[in-house]
């Protein structure tokens, strides 16, 4: 386990940067007033993950090349605004929403920490979309269940 601060520095700033980005494309704009209480939380938030790991143990070992799928979750994310948006106004209409349970092919991997990195953010990505969520996660099988508003 890497101790003090530098050993963390750049593990911190990935997440900060990450954590940053992801509100200035959830927000949709950068404005003087909301965009430095962003990053600061951004920040903050940064710190205590990486503090909080370093306390209980690094149990993930993200890969950078999960963090650069970023930018196409929160798109998505956006996207799927609308899906439910339209969804909405059909319910309101009088009109039963189009859902359904999938079962997608998971490989949950191991016990180690990439794998249980990659366990976690698939679930988080998963989720996150307004039209989907994780139901349960069938590792004997190696499945997601996952519940989608078509």
């Amino acid at each position: 386990m890497v101790t003090g601060w530098r050993g963390r520095a750049p593990a911190i700033i990935a997440l900060w940067v990450a954590c940053a980005a992801i509100e200035a494309l959830l927000i949709g704009k950068i404005d003087p007033q909301e965009t430095p209480v962003g990053v600061a939380i951004a920040a903050l938030a940064a710190v205590g993950a990486v503090s909080a790991l370093a306390v209980c143990g690094d149990r993930y070992a993200i890969r950078l090349s999960a963090l650069l799928a970023l930018p196409k979750l929160a798109a998505s994310v956006v996207r799927d605004t609308f899906v439910v948006s339209g969804a909405l106004v059909r319910v309101l209409l009088g009109h039963a929403p189009e859902d359904r349970l999938e079962e997608i092919p998971f490989d949950p991997g191991g016990d180690d920490a990439r794998s249980a990195a990659s366990r976690a953010l698939t679930v988080a990505s998963t989720s996150a979309a307004p039209t989907s969520i994780v139901v349960d996660v069938d590792v004997e099988r190696g499945v997601l269940l996952v519940h989608r508003l078509a």
